[in-house]
């Protein structure tokens, strides 16, 4: 929840939340490491494809921590364990959430590029709502919002 008048932080860690599929997932990279390694006939590329399959799967491996910063910056940021990501809040013009995430875009309109030039917040299983509504608060009026 808010950590400062003009912060909003949360933090999520969707594989300590749903162990159930963080184990699914761990089976699915360990087969796609062994059908690479099958395929190619060595083993470390099938390693290697395994472990590029899990860093890309890294924010729902490891804590991924969210900030909504009001200040003189005006950001969005997002920290995972391999990158940090920040978005000005000022380019924000549409908000899409569904419990699980907020979507910022700098796009008035849903295109299929949100999902590359969009910038995802995950939000925690308990929590999500209070979050979403203090986020939606902290945007302000300007941004279209919209529940997917």
């Amino acid at each position: 929840m808010p950590s400062s008048d003009d912060k909003l932080a949360w933090s999520s860690w969707p594989a300590r939340e749903r162990p159930g599929a963080a184990l699914a997932g761990l089976v699915a990279v360990t087969l796609f490491g062994v059908a690479g390694a099958a395929f190619s006939g060595n083993v470390y590329v099938g390693a290697g494809a395994g472990f590029a399959l899990f860093c890309c799967l890294q924010r729902f491996y490891f804590p991924v921590r969210c900030t909504i910063d009001n200040g003189a910056a005006g950001t969005a940021t997002v920290r995972t364990l391999l990158a940090t990501r920040t978005m000005p809040l000022s380019s924000v013009r549409r908000v899409a959430h569904d419990g699980k995430a907020l979507m910022l875009s700098s796009s008035s309109k849903s295109t299929a590029a949100d999902v590359v030039r969009g910038f995802l917040l995950p939000l925690p299983r308990r929590g999500a709502d209070a979050i979403i509504r203090e986020a939606l608060s902290r945007l302000g009026t300007d941004a279209v919002v919209v529940r997917t």
